[in-house]
């Protein structure tokens, strides 16, 4: 969150359709999951889905069930505020 610098960690196969799914939620103010919900409120004030959150990719893996542990591996390690 580039408001509050909040952050969400969270594993996806196609980035570019997540982030994609992500700013429709958020633009129609669906509240589908933490990250979306949290993005909706922190960033009323901003007019530009855009604007209200920075991606960065910790990894790459095409395997399924090696990205959910590094995602939970990360998680436990970074303690990110939306994924509470």
């Amino acid at each position: 969150c580039n408001t509050c610098c909040g952050e969400y960690i969270g594993e996806t196969i196609n980035l570019r359709k997540r982030i994609h799914t992500h700013n429709s939620h958020i633009r129609t103010e669906q509240h589908l999951c933490r990250a979306t919900d949290h993005l909706i409120e922190c960033g009323k004030h901003l007019c530009d889905v855009k604007e209200r959150y920075t991606v960065f990719v910790l990894e790459t893996e095409r395997d399924k069930h090696v990205r959910k542990a590094k995602e939970a591996y990360y998680i436990r390690l970074f303690k990110p505020m939306m994924n509470k």
